[in-house]
């Protein structure tokens, strides 16, 4: 009867130590990686509509990534220039196995830890009156200790300083400057009104005291004459 319990408890542990087993085993290990991506807009003060982009891939390190696959599309609201593309290692790699199918899709063999593949192109936007714009896509699929895991991100552009938000800024500072100056042109009208009136207000209350002064009598007493004070003298 002693035996049982001692029988159970070792049955229960075996037990546990081989679900926690086979659940490391069987649980997914994701590692992943980094996507980043990056846009330079020249604006109004470029010759174009050029949007520069840029993809950059990063293993973390946990892991690196095998039979990798790339695909750029262009979005909504861009056009990609497919004859653009160029593609490198960071750092540089000789036996590097890459292939560029066109139409923005790669197939790369491997990326090691220690490196970042980079990808490189240029896109043109369909309108210049949005401050933030979505003009691709990007779509990579890669294995990472046998498991095939994909990731996807939009590449958005900041178009604050096209030509359509250049012109809304003159036309706000234009419409300031004329603000200004009718401001100033109202004070120099009423600066001449003053200058104007000023004058005839003073002439106003002057002739009006004058005419005050006039009507007072100056302070001497009027005087009657009298005729009655002198005798007459008869012959």
């Amino acid at each position: 009867m002693r035996m049982f319990p001692r029988y159970l408890t070792r049955g229960i542990v075996i037990g546990a130590v081989l679900f926690l087993v086979v659940g490391l085993l069987t649980a997914p290990v994701v590692a992943g990686i980094t996507l980043d991506t990056n846009t330079t807009y020249g604006g109004a003060d470029a010759d174009n509509q050029t949007i520069s982009a840029e993809i950059d891939v990063t293993p973390n390190d946990s892991a690196m990534i095998e039979d990798v696959e790339i695909d750029v599309d262009a979005a909504e609201n861009g056009v990609i220039d497919f004859q653009t593309f160029s593609e490198s290692f960071e750092p540089a790699r000789g036996d590097a196995d890459v292939e560029y199918l066109g139409e923005g899709e790669y197939t790369v063999n491997d990326i090691n830890t220690d490196e970042q593949f980079v990808i490189t192109f240029d896109v043109y936007p369909k309108t210049i009156r949005e401050e933030e714009l979505t003009v691709a896509t990007v779509k990579i699929w890669y294995t990472q200790r046998g498991q095939r895991l994909s990731e996807t991100q939009e590449i958005t552009a900041d178009l604050s300083n096209s030509e359509y938000y250049a012109l809304q800024d003159s036309e706000q500072e234009v419409s300031d400057l004329e603000d200004s100056l009718r401001n100033r042109r109202l004070l120099t009208y009423a600066s001449a009104v003053v200058l104007i009136l000023a004058p005839l207000i003073a002439l106003y209350f002057w002739r009006k005291k004058q005419s005050r002064f006039d009507n007072g009598g100056g302070g001497g007493g009027n005087f009657d004459n009298d005729d009655s004070g002198g005798g007459r003298f008869d012959d």
